[in-house]
C-alpha cells in the first residue's frame, strides 16, 4: 500500500467552527477537499480565544495541530512596532520566534506546504524548504482591497491605509517574484496580482473559486416577504462600512416604502448603540447557525462599496435559492452574473435605486422565484464545492510529483 503524502496547513485563525467566510473556505475547499488524499498536519499562528473542545473536535477529525497562541497584547505591540519596519504590519504582527523555531526544524518532514494569505510567508524566507513545494493562497490581494476602500472610509483610516496600502503592495509584489505557485479566489484578483511578476519568472498562478452546495432541503415555509438580511463579521471593514451605508441610507428611504421591512443583521462586531433601536432592525449578533434565521427572510441585501476577492456571503444565499440585492462593486471577482436574471445589482450611490429594487424583489413572488432557482443553477454550474476541492487536490497532486517548475 502507498504511503500518503503529508501536507501542511499553515493558517493564521484557527478555522472551526467556520464562523466567516475565509474560515469556511479554509474548512470546506482546502482541508477537506485535501484530506481525502494526504495526511494533514496545521501550523496556527493566533492571538484569538480558541475553545478547548473545538480544538480537540479539530485533531481528532483532521490531524495533528501544532498551535503557537499569542496575546493580543502582543499582536498590538508588534503592530506598532510594523510602524518602523518594512514589511507591512498584514505581514509583521504573525511572526514569532517560538513558532519560527518549530518550523525550521520540522519543516523537511512534510511533502508539501499550504500557506493562508502574506500573514504567515514572512516564516518561509529563510527555512531550507524547496520552493516548488510551497503553495501560497493569497486569497485575493489585499492591496486591491485597500485602495479601493479609500474614497468611503474616515480621515483617520485613510491615512492608515494609505500608509499601509504601498508597503502591502511592495509585500505582495516582493511574495509574488519569490515562490512559485500561487492561488487566489478570483480571477479578478488574480490578473491583478500576476502584474507583479516582473521578472517573468515561470510561475503557476491559478484561481480556485470558492465552493458552495446547493440546498435542494432548503425551506422557506416561514419566510416573510418583508424580511430581508444581511450577514457577516461587523468588524471587517468592508461589512462594517456596509451596514453604516444600510443602516443610515438606504433603510430610512426603504421603510418609506415598505413601513413593515425587517432587517436580520447576523454577525458580531462593535457597532454603535444607536443602531440598536431603529425600529425594524434585529441584531442577532454571532450565531452558530443562522439557518433558521436565513429561513425567514425573502432576499440578502449586500450595499458593499469596497471589496476584495468573492464576498462569500453572496455566493452562499444565492447556493439556498435566495436572492441577492448588492452592488456592482460586491461582484467585480464573480464573472457570468446576469442583472435581473439570477442576482439584484444596483448603482452603489443610487439610494432611490436600491429601495426600488428591494420593492420589486419583496413585491414580485414571480421574479424572487425566478431569481432564486437562476442563483442555485449558477453555484451548480459555477461553484460547486465538489469542483473546488478537486482543484485543490489535484494541485498538489501535481506539485508533489513534479520536479521541475510549471511553465506560466
Amino acid at each position: 500500500m502507498t504511503k500518503r503524502k503529508k501536507i501542511l496547513i499553515s493558517l493564521f485563525r484557527f478555522p472551526y467552527p467556520a464562523s466567516d467566510g475565509t474560515r469556511n473556505k479554509i474548512l470546506k475547499s482546502v482541508i477537506e477537499g485535501l484530506a481525502t488524499d494526504f495526511d494533514l498536519e496545521f501550523f496556527i499562528v493566533s492571538t484569538e480565544k480558541i475553545e478547548p473542545k473545538n480544538v480537540e473536535y479539530f485533531k481528532n477529525k483532521y490531524g495533528k495541530i501544532h498551535l503557537f497562541k499569542h496575546s493580543k497584547f502582543e499582536m498590538v505591540l508588534r503592530a506598532f512596532c510594523a510602524l518602523f519596519s518594512k514589511l507591512p504590519i498584514q505581514a509583521r504582527v504573525y511572526i514569532y520566534e517560538d513558532a519560527k523555531k518549530w518550523l525550521r526544524k520540522n519543516i523537511n518532514s512534510f511533502d508539501a506546504l499550504y500557506v493562508h494569505e502574506i500573514r504567515l510567508t514572512e516564516y518561509l524566507t529563510d527555512i531550507n524548504f524547496d520552493k516548488n513545494k510551497i503553495v501560497i493562497d493569497l486569497n485575493d490581494a489585499i492591496s486591491l482591497n485597500y485602495s479601493s476602500s479609500l474614497v468611503n472610509i474616515g480621515y483617520f483610516k485613510k491615512l492608515f491605509y494609505s500608509f499601509e496600502f504601498k508597503r502591502v503592495r511592495d509585500y505582495e509584489e516582493k511574495i509574488v517574484n519569490s515562490f512559485k505557485h500561487f492561488v487566489t479566489v478570483s480571477e479578478y484578483d488574480r490578473n491583478y496580482l500576476l502584474k507583479f511578476n516582473k521578472n517573468n519568472s515561470l510561475i503557476h498562478f491559478v484561481c480556485i473559486r470558492l465552493g458552495f452546495a446547493v440546498s435542494e432541503n432548503f425551506y422557506r415555509e416561514k419566510a416573510s416577504d418583508h424580511n430581508i438580511y444581511f450577514i457577516g463579521n461587523l468588524n471587517y471593514e468592508p461589512n462594517r462600512d456596509c451596514i453604516y451605508f444600510l443602516l443610515q441610507q438606504i433603510l430610512p428611504e426603504a421603510k418609506k416604502i415598505i413601513p413593515d421591512l425587517s432587517l436580520y443583521i447576523i454577525g458580531g462586531g462593535n457597532i454603535p448603540k444607536k443602531f440598536f433601536s431603529l425600529p425594524g432592525v434585529i441584531f442577532t449578533g454571532f450565531v452558530n447557525d443562522p439557518l433558521p434565521v436565513i429561513e425567514k427572510c425573502s432576499a440578502l441585501i449586500a450595499p458593499i462599496r469596497f471589496n476584495g476577492g468573492v464576498p462569500s456571503k453572496i455566493l452562499e444565499s444565492m447556493s439556498y435559492g435566495i436572492p441577492v440585492v448588492t452592488s456592482k462593486e460586491a461582484v467585480n471577482g464573480i464573472v457570468d452574473l446576469k442583472n435581473h436574471e439570477n442576482i439584484i445589482l444596483c448603482n452603489i450611490t443610487d439610494v432611490h435605486a436600491w429601495c426600488l429594487s428591494l420593492k420589486e424583489i419583496l413585491f414580485n413572488s414571480e421574479l424572487r422565484n425566478k431569481i432564486g432557482v437562476n442563483a442555485k443553477v449558477f453555484i451548480n454550474e459555477n461553484y460547486s464545492i465538489y469542483k473546488s476541492q478537486q482543484e485543490f487536490r489535484n494541485l498538489f497532486h501535481e506539485i508533489i510529483l513534479r520536479k521541475e517548475p510549471f511553465s506560466s
